[in-house]
């Protein structure tokens, strides 16, 4: 699982104001967290394009202190199942649809 923002320093990712993820295969094996998403963020902003999503695992989680976000073209196992808390701060384009 990739976390990234305010709030998860905790868990050894220090807060980001910017992050990008291009071009990735996300998989996590095994599964540590059944259920919870690859990428987490929860603070500043995040652009998610062209990855690989190699698991059922949902995908991406925008929380809700993330100011915006990009995610395009990606896709996945099972699609890309993403879930959205900002609203109309997400970009959200050009994935593949979740099964």
């Amino acid at each position: 699982m990739c976390l990234l923002g305010a709030g998860r320093a905790e868990r050894g990712v220090a807060q980001q104001k910017f992050r990008v993820l291009v071009e990735l295969l996300l998989q996590q094996w095994p599964p540590k967290n059944p259920g919870k998403a690859l990428v987490e963020a929860d603070g500043g902003k995040l652009q998610v394009q062209g990855c690989s999503f190699a698991t059922s695992e949902p995908s991406i989680l925008l929380g809700k202190g993330l100011k915006h976000a990009i995610v395009s073209g990606n896709n996945g196992k099972q699609g890309v199942k993403i879930t959205n808390q900002i609203g109309a701060n997400a970009i959200i384009a050009n994935n593949e649809p979740a099964e």
